[in-house]
């Protein structure tokens, strides 16, 4: 049996047992170090320059890919491992992004980078350039492919 899916057994009240089955922690196995690797990927979306978002960019979001360390993350905020089924991505809710401060870094990077600016006028603190923007997901790549 899969360990990230449990099931409980629940009386019906007239007699029956039901196996109920329920989501256990979500995402990629944790691997040594992957505490670490986390610290050190928050400390790194730290040094991005910071937009105010309108939340008027919902369909720019889309299923993208992301490193093991913020797919783990990611699922644990939202509760439960989510898979797209189209070309939306299925972390949002009402139009917003429903783990907005532990989203990955290529989410982050919309809008600071000088090549992928708002559409709807968020403006960065300052514009990172093309290269720089490649650096950051090099670095997430580098700490938790």
């Amino acid at each position: 049996a899969d360990p990230r899916y449990l099931s409980r057994e629940r009386n019906s009240g007239d007699g029956d047992r039901n196996v109920v089955s329920t989501r256990a922690p979500v995402g990629p196995k944790p691997q040594p170090g992957d505490k670490k690797r986390l610290l050190a990927l928050r400390e790194l979306y730290e040094e991005l320059p910071q937009i105010d978002c309108k939340q008027q960019c919902a369909e720019s979001c889309g299923p993208i890919l992301m490193s093991r360390v913020e797919w783990q993350s990611v699922c644990r905020a939202a509760g439960e491992e989510h898979r797209a089924s189209g070309l939306t991505c299925p972390l949002l809710e009402n139009g917003a992004c429903s783990v907005y401060e532990v989203r990955p870094m290529i989410c982050r990077l919309w809008g600071v980078v000088e090549t992928m600016p708002c559409e709807w006028g968020c403006k960065p603190d300052r514009y990172l350039t093309q290269e720089e923007g490649f650096d950051f997901l090099e670095r997430v790549r580098e700490l938790g492919s």
